[in-house]
């Protein structure tokens, strides 16, 4: 059974990968690509360490879904850059994708070049809702086509690796954006990230439990928004697309896969029962996943995956 899939000159093989911001380290990131998964993306980087938001960061909303107002907490590039030449290139030959923000396009521009010899490609977080008021990244870039496609062509003009644009679902039209991307060289388009202005109220404290009181959604409750806007996606470009937002089980994943995603994305998938999955667990979680899918393509008669991509438009 062939899952592979290509973005740019990547192969993804399987067309599985783990979204950044689920696992930070890179020796972590690099144990976990011994698994049946295809990428492993860091937690995003910008130009300087960053403290994030103040604890609690994240909350069970409900069985389904999650919320996190992390604030992008990170070490800044050039810490991240000693850390991945330790592992860059992963030993497993799976690929590292680092994952990155700016507030302006000089700054991003740095961030990507800075790090491109240390992964495989990069990724442009124009998506991230856990962001100030008074801050200009993030979302903020991700809700204007004519912002995403500058910041975009400020990084493309300058990288030669494989540069994907992560989006926000919280766009009115999220294939014009997508348009935009393209346009500006993107090799391929992620979405979705997680979907801004969540609230979960501790009902005996009277408060919101999260400390910036509003977090970004995730998990299986927002499996259906994910799959409309990799189909809109889809309609909209002609360059690879991986998709993402509640992906749990394998019927999800081919749900994906037929709106047009030729990659998808695994997040929340990995967090249960309050807290992160450790590796064996997440080993044992991909290999079930694999064989879901493969069994489902099996009835289906298809032996490669690339065969049902986007076949949800054909009818």
């Amino acid at each position: 059974m062939d899952l592979s899939a290509k973005i740019g000159n990547l192969v993804f093989d399987p067309a599985l990968s783990i979204e950044s911001g689920i696992f930070s380290q890179p020796h972590v990131l690099e144990k976990i690509s011994e698994y049946d998964i295809g990428a492993v993306f860091a937690k995003s980087t910008g130009l300087k360490p960053r403290k994030g938001n103040m604890e609690p960061v994240v909350v069970q909303a409900t069985e389904e879904t999650l919320l996190n107002a992390m604030g992008l907490p990170n070490s800044g590039y050039r810490n991240l850059r000693e850390e991945l030449k330790e592992v860059y290139p992963l030993r497993t030959g799976k690929k590292l994708i680092c994952s990155v923000f700016g507030d302006t396009e000089d700054e991003i521009a740095e961030v990507a070049t800075g790090l491109e010899d240390y992964c495989d490609g990069i990724e442009l977080n124009f998506s991230c809702p856990n962001i100030k008021p008074c801050e200009t990244t993030g979302v903020t870039i991700g809700r204007d086509p004519k912002r995403v496609e500058s910041f975009t062509k400020a990084v493309t003009d300058k990288v030669k690796k494989p540069v994907i644009v992560k989006l926000t679902p919280s766009v009115y039209d999220i294939g014009e954006v997508a348009r935009a991307a393209e346009r500006a060289g993107a090799t391929a388009i992620s979405a979705i990230n997680t979907v801004p202005g969540g609230m979960v109220i501790d009902i005996y404290a009277k408060r919101p439990v999260l400390s910036a009181k509003y977090g970004g959604v995730s998990g299986r409750g927002i499996l259906s928004l994910g799959v409309g806007a990799v189909s809109k996606i889809y309609e909209s470009v002609k360059i690879p697309i991986i998709g993402g937002g509640g992906a749990t089980f394998a019927e999800d994943v081919i749900q994906f896969y037929e709106a047009g995603a030729d990659v998808v994305g695994l997040g929340t998938a990995f967090y249960q029962n309050g807290e992160t999955l450790g590796a064996e667990k997440v080993g044992a979680y991909l290999k079930g996943l694999r064989l879901d899918i493969e069994k489902i393509l099996e009835k289906m008669n298809v032996s490669n995956i690339r065969e049902i991509k986007g076949v949800a438009h054909e009818s």
